[in-house]
């Protein structure tokens, strides 16, 4: 039995022949199972990802609007990930290299010592809130800490970053976008000192290195 749309062809043991079929029948349709377009020739989807209806942001709004004159704004500037064209590649390819610096074993090894800091066992999370709160704060520990972050100020770290995402969703009250705009500039003064630290071998000083040599 071949896939019946390209959903079902995820999981299929062989969906070669159907893929085939599609690209040379269908190079670009919508698809009513779930209801969205389907690019499935090679020159589909060049064009899909050549086009300016596609980008990561819309050419006239780099940064969201009510970002904009912020220290909110110019974090959401340099990502990496809201970013196409040169920039793009210059923080991508500095991102990569920086994190190729890193082993499965070290991300291992630091992902579960703060699961067994933040999970103790004797400790079993009595809300919904505590168990969301560790949840949430898991990932945070263990990215912060290989960026180079101190124990002591992950905890600090994780409330800024909870306090930062408010802003990035226009639909939150006035009050949580300027809390999460505030946010974003005790982050920015903290990533500071924390780059100006050279001894530090955290990942965030190695991608600060990689991007000086990618301007240079």
């Amino acid at each position: 039995m071949q896939p019946l749309h390209p959903l079902e062809a995820v999981t299929h043991s062989d969906p070669t022949l159907y893929y085939h079929h599609l690209a040379h029948t269908q190079p670009f349709y919508w698809d009513p199972h779930f209801g969205g377009w389907v690019a499935s020739s090679a020159e589909a989807v060049t064009d899909v990802l050549n086009s300016d209806f596609c980008r990561v942001r819309p050419v006239k709004e780099p940064i969201p609007s009510h970002l904009l004159g912020s220290a909110a704004g110019d974090l959401f500037g340099n990502w990496a990930r809201m970013n196409d064209g040169d920039l793009h590649r210059t923080l991508k390819g500095a991102s990569t290299r920086a994190l190729e610096t890193l082993t499965p074993l070290r991300i291992s090894t630091e992902s579960q010592r703060w699961a067994e800091l933040l999970f103790p066992l004797e400790q079993t999370p009595n809300t919904l809130e505590h168990l969301n709160s560790l949840c949430s704060n898991l990932p945070i520990y263990t990215v912060a800490s290989l960026l180079g972050v101190l124990p002591a100020q992950l905890p600090k770290v994780a409330a800024l970053l909870h306090e930062f995402a408010l802003c990035l969703s226009p639909l939150n009250t006035p009050p949580e976008l300027e809390r999460g705009k505030q946010a974003a500039e005790r982050l920015q003064d903290f990533i500071q000192e924390l780059l100006e630290h050279k001894e530090s071998d955290g990942v965030l000083t190695v991608l600060a290195r990689g991007l000086d040599h990618s301007e240079q």
